[in-house]
């Protein structure tokens, strides 16, 4: 007996637009589940659901025109030369990298251990200048300077190696202090943003890069908000970072003088370059070039290589809240290890490091 019209479920209209699919984790058992990409209130959300752990939301970017934005920009397919791992459950739990990646090493995170640093990074630096070409960057990964570590001679090792960039955390500027100048490294300096205390280190991060010449770029890297406050809306995504840079330069720096990486997928990096004028003040690029020129100015390195640009980056890591294996699997930084494969940092990040070995 075929059921009523009458006692049939009935569903009510949705509050939200829904816009594509794509594959995250669920944030307690960590397991591959679909994700739904929906539009509401003018945010953006992954909204998923767990056999196990039910349904989840969280908010991945607080502007739907920036979100679309974005994809106005078509990277070029850049694979990694090697495949180190075969495909067997999927991203990112094959990541090595495997057969599925879709983007080459762009900048290694490089942890420098406390038992002979120097041999250890040289090791790395070795098999990196083998397996991928055109390494030019890397990033010192830590906060601490450990008392008794020779910097200048672990610099000088990545210069040797071919290295020209050096990308610290802010906690880490005090090793610039002890190097010397004829090392010639430009200097990225990064800083985690937290919704809340943390913003007004923004201010402070674009005053540095505006006062000290031995920096370049500074790097923003918005920190995903606590579970609480994705369902909530609450949290700082790259639109709300633009915002904050606008108020701060009085309108100097807009949201529409940032561009994605061509690098990295659309949704990873926001990027503003600054020609500096003789007066002390600057203006950004993308109102000379357009925004397609700083685009397309930006193929070549994940960092501007101009020696009179300086560079303003956003840089959105994602946890397994916001775990989307469409930007994975475009990631061009990682971790190398010794054995000679490469982890995406965002992959080893919520795989607790175990990225590539079992799932």
């Amino acid at each position: 007996m075929h059921a009523t019209t009458e006692s049939r479920p009935s569903r009510r209209p949705a509050d939200h637009v829904y816009y594509s699919m794509t594959k995250s984790l669920c944030r307690v058992c960590k397991d591959a589940v679909d994700a739904k990409i929906i539009f509401r209130d003018d945010a953006v959300f992954l909204n998923k659901f767990c056999p196990r752990h039910g349904k989840q939301e969280c908010l991945i970017a607080s502007s739907v025109a920036w979100y679309l934005d974005c994809l106005t920009f078509v990277a070029p397919h850049t694979p990694p030369k090697l495949v180190m791992t075969p495909v067997s459950a999927g991203c990112p739990f094959d990541c090595g990298p495997c057969a599925s990646h879709q983007q080459k090493l762009e900048l290694p995170v490089v942890r420098i251990p406390s038992e002979e640093p120097k041999d250890q990074l040289g090791r790395i630096l070795q098999m990196l200048k083998k397996d991928h070409n055109g390494i030019s960057s890397i990033n010192l990964a830590g906060t601490d300077v450990r008392q008794g570590t020779d910097w200048q001679e672990l610099m000088q090792t990545c210069r040797d190696a071919g290295i020209r960039r050096l990308v610290i955390s802010a906690d880490q500027i005090g090793l610039l202090e002890g190097c010397s100048a004829d090392l010639e490294l430009a200097v990225t300096l990064t800083r985690e943003i937290t919704s809340g205390q943390d913003e007004d280190e923004i201010g402070a991060m674009i005053r540095l890069l505006l006062s000290d010449r031995r920096i370049d770029t500074v790097e923003l890297q918005p920190s995903p908000p606590e579970s609480g406050d994705r369902t909530s809306g609450r949290g700082l995504t790259i639109p709300d970072v633009h915002r904050r840079i606008e108020e701060y330069t009085q309108g100097c720096i807009q949201a529409h003088d940032f561009v994605p990486s061509p690098l990295a997928h659309p949704h990873c990096f926001s990027i503003c370059c600054l020609r500096m004028l003789d007066d002390g003040r600057y203006v950004p690029l993308a109102r000379d070039l357009g925004r397609a020129g700083v685009f397309e100015m930006l193929q070549g390195s994940l960092y501007p290589r101009q020696p009179e640009a300086r560079s303003i980056y956003i840089h959105a890591h994602m946890d397994a809240e916001s775990f989307d294996v469409g930007r994975v699997m475009k990631c061009c930084v990682g971790v190398p290890r010794l054995d000679g494969r490469n982890v995406p940092l965002c992959s080893e990040k919520v795989q607790g490091g175990q990225s590539g070995v079992s799932r």
